[in-house]
């Protein structure tokens, strides 16, 4: 298990150097005396936030599998893992929405008022109709935002860089080129994977964490079954939430653009993806 969550230990090396290149300490890359430091300022994490699968490679496969060569596959596994946890978590929600008061029709008739608004009809039972789509809404615009990353980082991504290495090991002659080649093959899906890059793991970090921690606390309550204590002012909670994911959205997309348009080319195609979500809204 590791004991700094994912996106902390990529802003940490990306501060430090610049670079996937890890300080000298233990394993994980973090400087003995910075940890030590440090240590009551951790925020709790999950434990799948902290999963870590490792691997001891026995000489002479230790050649081209280092400790920094593992480090980066470690990196890449806890971002894809974390991206279908968030996945499932709101996936999960779908079984809520499949209880009676979300499954029955209320027939009442379309009114020319926004449906945002609590008071769009006279129906006794239009407030909560209306608030029902705007849950369902939110729920699959989140969903959408995350499985366009992670369709993006394994199929565009992940899955053509492999490619790139497969022939180039068919044509590999030395153990130099061989570990130059390995090397260069996860520093690029780490590149392309939004991780090198401070404001994109910032962004993200910040995006996700926003729609991450309410699915959790929904879940643990109809777990639970606790009464929600916010229903007399459900408008709020999905206001404030919308407003939060928008904003965060937002600002993940403007930086995507950004470095797509300067730094990093490869991010074109997750733009596009990006705005199909937008667009959907």
């Amino acid at each position: 298990m590791a004991d700094t969550g994912l996106y902390d230990f990529l802003l940490k090396v990306v501060m430090v150097s610049g670079s996937m290149k890890t300080d000298e300490g233990d394993e994980d890359g973090a400087p003995k005396k910075e940890k030590e430091e440090k240590k009551d300022d951790k925020k709790q994490m999950q434990a799948i936030d902290a999963m870590s699968f490792d691997y001891t490679v026995k000489f002479p496969l230790s050649l081209v599998m280092s400790r920094k060569t593992i480090l980066r596959y470690q990196l890449l596994f806890r971002f894809l893992l974390h991206l279908k946890h968030v996945e499932q978590a709101l996936s999960n929600m779908w079984t809520e929405q499949k209880t009676d008061p979300w499954r029955r029709n209320i027939p009442l008739a379309r009114s020319s008022a926004s449906p945002s608004s609590p008071t769009s009809s006279s129906h006794p039972h239009a407030e909560f109709y209306n608030w029902r789509l705007r849950v369902c809404l939110l729920r699959a615009r989140m969903l959408a935002f995350i499985q366009q990353i992670l369709a993006f980082v394994t199929f565009e991504v992940l899955e053509p860089n492999w490619g790139h290495l497969e022939r180039k090991l068919e044509k590999v002659t030395t153990v130099d080129q061989l570990l130059r080649d390995h090397v260069d093959f996860l520093d690029t899906c780490l590149k392309e994977s939004m991780l090198t890059s401070s404001k994109l793991i910032k962004t993200f970090a910040f995006y996700s964490a926003s729609f991450t921690k309410s699915t959790l606390q929904a879940i643990a309550a109809k777990t639970n079954g606790e009464e929600d204590p916010t229903k007399a002012k459900r408008w709020d909670v999905l206001n404030k939430f919308e407003t939060n994911f928008n904003h965060w959205f937002q600002v993940h997309l403007d930086c995507v653009q950004f470095y797509a348009s300067s730094d990093n080319v490869s991010l074109l195609p997750l733009v596009v993806r990006l705005n199909s979500v937008k667009s959907g809204s």
